[in-house]
């Protein structure tokens, strides 16, 4: 396989900027008055991806490591059910990195709760303003 030259691999990244920028500023610079409100319309995906679906992540797996404490199993839970690692680097610190327990939880997730109630609000009061 020929090794790809410093002026295909620039080529490609200046492709790739234009494709992904391109279509914003087209957009942008034709309808100014909808590219902000769009992007404040995405922020409550963001509010769920990196808010509502992360503390829903660590709830289960809390949940699933106090079944799997509960549970006499003959599973060594450390090294896994056919024996290979548990998937973390040696010398991890296993200690939760969300301290605080479900109380800590809970209140990262009524805070993300507040926050996309307030966003919804909003959107909602700028979508009737048009």
């Amino acid at each position: 396989m020929p090794e790809k030259t410093d002026s295909s691999l620039k080529r490609k990244r200046a492709q790739a900027t234009i494709l992904t920028f391109g279509p914003c500023l087209i957009c942008a610079l034709a309808f100014p008055n909808a590219f902000l409100p769009a992007l404040e319309f995405s922020a409550i995906f963001r509010q769920v991806l990196f808010g509502v679906i992360p503390v829903l992540m660590v709830w289960n797996g809390r949940k699933k490591r106090l079944l799997a404490k509960n549970k006499d199993s003959m599973v060594d839970h450390e090294v896994g059910a056919r024996g290979e690692a548990s998937g973390f680097p040696e010398g991890f610190n296993k200690q939760e990195l969300l301290p605080g327990g479900n109380i800590g939880l809970s209140l990262v997730a009524t805070l993300t709760v507040l926050m996309l109630i307030v966003e919804l609000n909003h959107v909602a009061h700028t979508l009737t303003s048009f």
